[in-house]
């Protein structure tokens, strides 16, 4: 994997250079991963300190264990996903400037001109940003949705960032879903237009301005919204316990910095949820959680081994994700297959996916 790392940054990087001995500055001419490793993790550690703090470079660094995404590496079920998590790595190390990473579509500006013209006179404004009603009817989704932009829309409706296709990884009708993150609700509705009537949607978010343009996404959408069932709890490793989040719309995450407005929220595992709701199965569980996705996996143990629902999960909020999460859910289900997608041009948005 070392090998694939360093051949996928030299092909991106330096296309110019045609001669296989050229090397980065202060590196040996012979470009192993080793030292291009050295060399990225010691500019890594100069910007951190420069602009985090030593404490956040020492733990950023600490999460660059090569034989830890090595096994990661071997664990997915196919190439396409095995080239993908070189492609991502090789663009964490590097950054945006150095490397570009594909964008997953052809004629994207095309298609956003389309979302385009779906957009409405209608509007909310659950804070200071308006939001515009877009009626995807035009294209096909039977959905209308409130959104920012047109880009938003693409990522949260139209670009299947919870399916694989390769693998015939989605929601079916009659499943019950977990909607770990719901948001605005989007996921939602995209869910319970697949699991039809039949099955059910049990979404989680506890941001009040989310919930408020999740309540108006459910009521453009009456067909759906009797499937779908609001959750304000945070998901957890366990219940009851009282957690303190910035709120950042779809960025909330814990804070303890008390310098920051806040909310306190109450936690709920989905083991609990579901022993206490005396729900007979979960068919798929889909995880952005801000980083919270191993501690609700946790959480989640007894359930994911009992009915072995598919699982779509964020591995992209902490560098050390891509290590931790694949491998407890792999001790948890050991016949799990993993895939592997990314989902857009930045860091955000790669969605690990297991499915028996």
């Amino acid at each position: 994997m070392k090998n694939l790392i360093a051949a996928k940054i030299k092909r991106n990087i330096f296309p110019c250079y045609p001669d296989d001995n050229y090397a980065l500055p202060s590196l040996k001419k012979d470009y192993t991963f080793l030292n291009l490793s050295l060399y990225l993790k010691g500019k890594l550690n100069k910007y951190l300190k420069k602009s985090e703090g030593a404490e956040s470079a020492n733990k950023l660094l600490s999460c660059w264990d090569i034989d830890g995404f090595s096994l990661t590496y071997d664990m997915l079920s196919d190439s396409r996903s095995k080239d993908q998590m070189v492609d991502i790595l090789a663009f964490k190390m590097l950054g945006h400037k150095n490397y570009k990473l594909q964008f997953p579509i052809e004629d994207f500006y095309n298609l956003l001109q389309k979302i385009t013209s779906c957009k409405t006179s209608e509007t909310i404004s659950p804070n200071k940003l308006a939001l515009h009603l877009y009626d995807l009817n035009k294209m096909g989704t039977g959905l209308k949705v409130f959104f920012h932009d047109p880009e938003s829309v693409y990522l949260s409706i139209l670009a299947n960032q919870y399916g694989y296709a390769d693998a015939n990884f989605a929601v079916k009708e009659g499943d019950y879903v977990i909607d770990g993150g719901c948001f605005y609700g989007d996921t939602a509705l995209v869910f319970a237009n697949k699991t039809g009537a039949t099955g059910k949607v049990f979404s989680f978010e506890f941001v009040n301005d989310n919930i408020k343009v999740f309540e108006n996404n459910m009521r453009v959408n009456p067909q759906l919204n009797k499937s779908i069932f609001l959750n304000k709890y945070a998901l957890w490793n366990c219940s009851n316990e009282v957690l303190t989040f910035q709120e950042n719309g779809p960025a909330t995450r814990i804070d303890n910095s008390k310098t920051s407005p806040t909310i306190s929220v109450k936690t709920k595992s989905i083991d609990d949820f579901v022993k206490e709701n005396d729900i007979k199965k979960i068919d798929f569980i889909k995880l952005d959680i801000e980083g919270a996705e191993l501690k609700c996996l946790q959480g989640a143990q007894n359930t994911i081994k009992k009915y072995k629902p598919k699982l779509a999960v964020c591995v992209y909020h902490k560098d050390y994700d891509m290590i931790e999460i694949p491998q407890y859910i792999k001790q948890l289900v050991p016949e799990y297959k993993l895939f592997l997608k990314h989902h857009t041009t930045s860091y955000g948005e790669t969605v690990l996916y297991c499915m028996l």
